[in-house]
């Protein structure tokens, strides 16, 4: 007899809190241009301010200066398969696809440069990245619907 191996199931809409952030010149607008588009993308369910904070790296090595970031909380809505992991793979790789259209590239980041970075903190009420989740400025509650 074959052991069946029980998935996770979500339902048919998938919410996400996602974490939107840039350290690049126009910050805010580009944190701003990201939360549209994955709103128009997913559904838009609500979104914090745009909060300007301290690069948290820049206490590991102080000799680099570092720009400050741009950060805000966005919830989205999006109908999906209902098994979780796949869901959230599928989710995720879209996410990324987003950050390469708005001009996210790998090279950047040996330049302590990031255009735009979209991760989803919260995929169907399970926290994906805890080190997020505990962030300063991550604050669910902040969004505005």
């Amino acid at each position: 007899m074959a052991t069946v191996k029980r998935t996770r199931h979500c339902g048919g809409n998938v919410t996400a809190l996602l974490s939107v952030g840039s350290n690049a010149a126009g910050s805010r607008l580009r944190v701003e241009q990201a939360m549209a588009f994955a709103g128009a993308r997913f559904g838009a369910l609500g979104a914090s301010a745009v909060f300007v904070t301290p690069d948290i790296r820049a206490d590991v090595i102080p000799m680099m200066p570092r720009a400050p970031y741009a950060n805000a909380v966005m919830a989205v809505s999006t109908p999906r398969p209902p098994l979780l992991a796949a869901s959230y793979l599928a989710f995720n790789a879209e996410l990324k696809a987003l950050e390469h259209l708005l001009g996210r590239r790998k090279e950047h980041k040996q330049h302590c440069l990031v255009n735009i970075d979209i991760d989803a903190v919260t995929f169907c009420g399970r926290i994906m990245r805890h080190v997020d989740w505990l962030r300063p400025y991550y604050h669910p509650r902040a969004l505005t619907v």
